[in-house]
């Protein structure tokens, strides 16, 4: 036997490994996706219901966030109207005070905005275990 026979054996066998674990591959991904319809086919109507859910909180939180934004943007423009250096001291207080609650409800909005995000994964982790 030549080296090159030898080689080409190798080849040959190395292929046809290749090719059993290629078709293992193949089944075990379409078991699972048989698995895949199958629970999302049962969890429709949950998820269905979850995600319409989801929408109506998402839109009440946006129209929340958005009415304490432009509260805060009218509270900014009234105390922009007033020049600190004309303002007592008690004034300027309230003019920092309404700057420092316009950046928590910033932060508020961003806080809110991942706990909304975490709580989607959850139910959408919750109606596939379903």
């Amino acid at each position: 036997m030549q080296l090159w026979e030898i080689i080409l054996i190798i080849v040959a066998i190395a292929f046809v490994i290749l090719t059993i674990y290629l078709l293992i591959t193949v089944k075990k991904l379409s078991s699972t996706l048989d698995k895949l319809d199958k629970i999302v086919t049962e969890n429709s109507s949950s998820i269905t219901s979850i995600v319409r859910n989801v929408d109506s909180i998402t839109t009440d939180t946006k129209d929340i966030v958005s009415k304490v934004g432009n509260a805060v943007n009218k509270a900014d423009k009234i105390a922009g109207f007033i020049k600190a250096d004309q303002l007592p001291d008690q004034a300027v207080n309230f003019k920092k005070a309404i700057d420092i609650a316009g950046i928590v409800f910033t932060g508020i909005r961003f806080i809110k905005g991942i706990v909304d995000k975490r709580r989607m994964k959850k139910l959408l982790k919750t109606a596939a275990k379903r």
